[in-house]
């Protein structure tokens, strides 16, 4: 188990450091535009951003072409509300949240969503996580477990994950699933001062039922 948290954490630090190096802005870059679902959404440095069909749902398929990529819901200035999605990841892919991005793009903070299968249990819905800051920006992982199935066994990885947000100034709340208690909150490390850009990174990352209720 050590040896898991050591590894952990140091995934979180490495995504960091590499995020920390970026210094792409928006202006000059290919951006990608397609509706879905009622929202206009914009790929920055993506490699693909499609609608496709994933476990029978209508679904919205980001493709990375970097470490920067991030697709984001045009005109959505959100920075106080609740933002509700539901997520998957395919492969050994983590489905990430990009939020509070800077103007010019160079940074954004992410809410990275780590499925794991149940060690044990007893063990809660969430496993452990830790808030990583690096050069303004802000890389929170969160490790929760699959979902329980009808039959009793964790459900697949790579199976649907609903995420809602809440976010009043600076504090953090996110609920998994139906989960009436927060699998995490923080407070205190936002800088309100940058955009309310709001979407989606990691790669490949799908995504389906965004809304948001801003304040």
């Amino acid at each position: 188990m050590k040896l898991s948290v050591a590894a952990n954490l140091l995934f979180v630090v490495l995504c960091s450091f590499r995020l920390a190096q970026a210094t792409e802005p928006f202006a000059g870059e290919e951006l990608k535009q397609i509706d879905f679902q009622g929202h206009s959404w914009v790929g920055r440095d993506v490699a693909a951003l499609e609608k496709t069909s994933y476990l029978g749902d209508d679904a919205l398929r980001m493709t990375s072409a970097s470490m920067t990529s991030f697709a984001y819901v045009d005109e959505l200035d959100f920075r106080s509300g609740s933002v509700e999605m539901d997520l998957a990841s395919v492969g050994r892919s983590v489905a990430s949240i990009g939020f509070f991005g800077s103007a010019d793009g160079k940074q954004f903070d992410r809410l990275i969503i780590n499925r794991l299968r149940r060690f044990d249990e007893n063990g809660s819905h969430r496993l452990r996580q830790a808030v990583v800051t690096m050069n303004k920006e802000i890389s929170i992982v969160l490790n929760v477990y699959a979902t329980r199935n009808q039959d009793g066994d964790e459900g697949d990885l790579q199976n649907w994950i609903h995420v809602r947000l809440e976010l009043n100034q600076n504090r953090l709340k996110v609920f998994i699933d139906d989960d009436d208690t927060p699998a995490f909150e923080t407070g205190g490390v936002f800088d309100q001062a940058r955009s309310g850009r709001i979407g989606i990174c990691g790669s490949p990352c799908l995504i389906k039922n965004f809304r948001a209720m801003p304040h």
